[in-house]
């Protein structure tokens, strides 16, 4: 094979990795889209930026129950339904930040700033008063009732890392 033909299967492959990355980032940018919307905590009396954990991708409202669990994930991992758990959102904040800085949409960075901001304005333990990302997996703001839920009888909270990204978004804003 000559120099020209190897070059040309370089550059084919190299077309074959952008054009998979380009196909990649419009599935997750689709999907962000698709749930941005609806799932924006717009229930209860106090409307906030927190954006719900799990919501019916039909009819864009919340959940009123929880469908099975996964094998192997435990009661305490999940979010209750009408619920936003910043801390298990943790990897939808960094693709929302990612989106943004790939694309340069700023909704994606509103969107993950607002919930971020808003989780570390309102959802404070009222007993324990710890910061927002100091909780675990716990506890998580109820959107439909404006109330903070814990549902570890046992009140366990993990402290979260500093490379948590709501440490990141909240250095941002």
């Amino acid at each position: 094979m000559g120099r020209a033909q190897e070059t040309r299967k370089v550059e084919v492959a190299q077309e074959v990795k952008v054009a998979d990355t380009i196909r990649h980032l419009n599935i997750v940018q689709g999907a962000a889209d698709k749930m941005l919307e609806p799932a924006i905590d717009t229930y209860g009396e106090q409307k906030t930026g927190m954006i719900l954990s799990a919501f019916d991708r039909k009819t864009g409202k919340p959940l009123t129950k929880l469908p099975q669990a996964p094998n192997d994930i435990r009661w305490s991992e999940r979010t209750g339904p009408g619920c936003s758990n910043a801390n298990l959102q943790q990897d939808l904040y960094r693709t929302l930040y990612e989106l943004f800085r790939l694309t340069g949409h700023k909704r994606y960075d509103e969107a993950s700033g607002k919930a971020v901001a808003d989780f570390l304005r309102i959802a404070q333990h009222p007993t324990m008063g710890l910061l927002a990302w100091g909780w675990g997996e716990h506890l998580y703001w109820y959107c439909l009732e404006d109330r903070l839920v814990d549902h570890d009888p046992g009140q366990t909270h993990e402290q979260k890392p500093p490379k948590d990204p709501m440490f990141d978004q909240a250095a941002r804003m």
